[in-house]
């Protein structure tokens, strides 16, 4: 096994690219984490989506391109299913690695 020095020139410039792509989703993925855990904070918004019928369709209104009104129940399976990455990902030791790649601004959370 070598080193990094041991690359040369064009393979750093590989390994460098590919570091700074994964030190900017370490910081995406730790502001996205942070919005989560607003959102799932904020109960009066989660209790009225909840009380929304499974079936019935919630309009976007988000103004993202491609994006398409959605159901209650999908709405609920795709948070259900980024909480579950939070839930088990968004620890202290994993928060500490991220830093160490993204700095700590690009992960700032709220107190």
């Amino acid at each position: 096994m070598g080193t990094y020095n041991d690359l040369d020139p064009t393979d750093q410039a590989i390994v460098d690219n590919t570091v700074n792509l994964i030190r900017g989703a370490a910081g995406e993925r730790a502001r996205a984490w942070n919005r989560q855990a607003a959102i799932a904070d904020d109960e009066n918004a989660m209790n009225l989506i909840i009380s929304i019928d499974p079936g019935e369709i919630i309009p976007n209104t988000s103004g993202l391109a491609g994006s398409d009104d959605i159901t209650r129940s999908e709405l609920v399976s795709v948070w259900n299913m980024l909480e579950l990455d939070r839930t088990a990902n968004d620890t202290p030791e994993n928060r500490a690695e991220m830093s160490k790649l993204a700095g700590i601004n690009a992960m700032y959370r709220e107190p």
